[in-house]
């Protein structure tokens, strides 16, 4: 281990920034005069969403950024050379003379009033995300030592920059001829090794012309976690001014004169050591809100009770899909809590069916991807339904403590009802949305959404009609609606035309817009009225922004079956994006499921003669089930 050039008790910066040791300076959260470390911001995240008024939580939540920007100082601090070969470098703008000891420690950095000059042009990208998966602690960020061969921010400026007080070593030797260079690393640090020095910089000046030369001494800068990092840095240190006439004049030169800083060495510095800095400050906020969850599945059930309603909900632990480089990130030693706002507008926690059911120890891991079914009693009188409920887990998330926060508004049932008339729509045109909490019990309006309709042929039968609901998840919903035509523009009767529409809303129907959205003909086969105005479509979602649906076909003579063709689009069924299947399913009028991969399941009813007879008679329907596992290239009965 290196000297430690300074004989003076200080404390390590990730001791201080992070407050992550129990034995430093007394009990944890008893250093002096700090109370914005990295484990007050994880208290302050925790009071920012579980406080119960709105100033508690909005006070808190200016702390928590406050504390991890005093963290995220700290990190950038180490690409600040001086600080990581403990260099003194008081630079005191008020009083000086206290705060420096009496002008004795008196010793401003010139690395840092020199990058100061140059703040509005920084190099500050450039470097990748930081890999989750090789930070495990916020110490990591710091000193990873032998466990990922020291990409912490600190040893790389530890190894491969020097500073002003620890700088390379010119060793003279009498023996050796003058011109002879003998240079070595710092007194206290074996790294970084210097090179010979080669490179020779005219200093010139527009008035008097060539001034002399600069010669630099540069070292190779090695980068553990990034070879975008790594480099040769040619101006690593330069040779004093002073150099030639200690060389000519003195017996021993003084070798910490020898060699200095300049501008043109701090300049090089920062080329590495500015995007890193702004890479792991990044990191560490990315780290910090590791922990994800999701919500799959949120129910309010009613208990019969005439107090409390009960909230069932399963999440999962998503931390993978949100961090870089995917890292996962285990929950446990901890506890669940859900909070609902009260109409008084205070946020309370949610008393649980079963404490046990919320809490994890330690040996009772949620891994990554795996899920969990939580529930909760909620008062009714105090639950205003209209805001979000705020699940919190509070625990060990990877390697240490971590606050997991997810807002979600529960599950509710959705009726859709077509009434009123917006605009000079003929018919009714507005589509008015009521959710029930209580899987029915009861309904309250939601919001509503119109759609334009210009029809100066009608018929009996024309009107809104809204197909099917479709549930993105987490608030966002597709609702698939259109206008059915039965007499065209010629006054042809029981065309069947469909106007269809979409609209998507985020927040459970409240608020709504409409979505561009088209709906294509079927590609196989001949197209007979219904087929290419469709009077019948259904909706499933599969995820990852997509939906797949299907479309009927008539037949061409009486009594055989209709036929079905699956489509699929990638964009929420933007115009453009559907693409049929190449193969028909035989039933009229199927529901359609969505079972995982490229398999759908299909519910409807067959007409006509049900395969192979049937005793006692014919039928003119019969219901089918039918599946198809490679999208639709071919079914079977299911």
């Amino acid at each position: 281990m290196p000297m430690n050039p300074l004989p003076i008790p200080v404390q390590k910066s990730p001791d201080w920034a992070l407050e992550d040791k129990p034995d430093i300076n007394g009990p944890r959260h008893d250093f002096a005069e700090q109370d914005y470390s990295l484990w007050d911001a994880v208290g302050y995240f925790l009071a920012a969403k579980g406080s119960l008024s709105w100033a508690q939580r909005s006070e808190n939540e200016q702390k928590l950024f406050l504390a991890m920007g005093h963290a995220v100082h700290h990190l950038q601090d180490m690409a600040q050379p001086a600080h990581v070969r403990n260099d003194a470098h008081c630079d005191a703008h008020q009083d000086p003379r206290f705060r420096c000891g009496a002008w004795l420690f008196h010793d401003p950095s010139e690395y840092e009033s020199n990058t100061e000059d140059f703040y509005g042009s920084l190099p500050l990208v450039g470097y990748p995300d930081l890999d989750l998966n090789l930070f495990r602690k916020a110490r990591d960020f710091w000193r990873t030592g032998g466990q990922w061969q020291g990409i912490g921010m600190s040893e790389f400026s530890n190894w491969n920059f020097v500073s002003q007080d620890t700088n390379f070593i010119y060793g003279y030797n009498p023996l050796l001829p003058v011109d002879q260079i003998n240079l070595f690393p710092s007194f206290y640090y074996e790294n970084p090794i210097p090179d010979s020095i080669t490179y020779n910089h005219v200093v010139s000046s527009p008035i008097d012309g060539d001034l002399g030369v600069m010669w630099y001494v540069g070292n190779q800068v090695t980068d553990q976690f990034s070879s975008v990092g790594s480099g040769y840095n040619d101006k690593a240190a330069a040779l004093s001014i002073f150099h030639h006439d200690l060389q000519t004049y003195e017996f021993l030169p003084h070798p910490e004169n020898t060699l200095e800083l300049n501008p043109t060495t701090h300049a090089t510095a920062r080329s590495f050591l500015i995007p890193r800095a702004v890479a792991y400050s990044a990191g560490l906020v990315n780290y910090f809100f590791r922990g994800q969850m999701k919500v799959t599945g949120a129910r309010v059930y009613n208990t019969g009770s005439t107090t409390t309603d009960s909230l069932g909900v399963t999440i999962v632990n998503a931390s993978s899909e949100h961090t870089p480089g995917n890292a996962p990130f285990n929950f446990s030693d901890g506890r669940f809590s859900l909070y609902y706002e009260t109409l008084q507008g205070e946020r309370r926690s949610a008393a649980p069916h079963d404490r046990d059911e919320v809490a994890l120890g330690q040996a009772d891991v949620l891994r990554d991807q795996e899920d969990k079914y939580l529930s909760y009693q909620i008062p009714i009188s105090q639950w205003d339904r209209t805001k979000p409920m705020t699940l919190i887990f509070d625990g060990i998330v990877g390697e240490e403590r971590g606050i997991v926060v997810k807002e979600f508004y529960p599950d509710p049932l959705l009726a859709f009802s077509v009434d009123g008339v917006e605009g000079e729509s003929p018919v009714p045109n507005i589509i008015t949305v009521s959710a029930s909490y209580d899987m029915g019990f009861s309904w309250d309006y939601k919001g509503a959404f119109y759609k334009p309709v210009s029809d100066t042929t009608l018929f009996t039968g024309n009107r809104v009609l809204v197909h099917n609901a479709i549930n993105l998840g987490e608030g966002e919903l597709l609702v698939h609606f259109s206008y059915i035509d039965y007499m065209d523009d010629e006054g042809n009767i029981m065309t069947g035309r469909s106007e269809n529409s979409m609209a998507r809303s985020t927040d459970y129907g409240q608020t709504w817009e409409l979505v561009d959205f088209t709906w294509q003909p079927l590609l196989i086969g001949a197209a007979l009225g219904s087929d290419v105005f469709s009077v019948y479509e259904s909706i499933v979602y599969t995820g990852e922004q997509s939906l797949a649906g299907i479309r009927i076909q008539h037949p061409e003579e009486r009594g055989e079956p209709r036929s079905f063709q699956l489509y699929q689009s990638n964009a929420l069924g933007a115009p453009g994006s559907w693409i049929g299947a190449p193969g028909l399913g035989t039933g009229g009028l199927p529901e359609l499921d969505y079972l995982g991969s490229s398999s759908f399941g299909f519910a409807g009813y067959l007409e006509g003669d049900p395969p192979g007879g049937r005793e006692g008679g014919d039928f003119p329907f019969d219901s089918i089930m039918v599946r198809t596992d490679d999208g639709g290239a071919s079914y079977y009965p299911s």
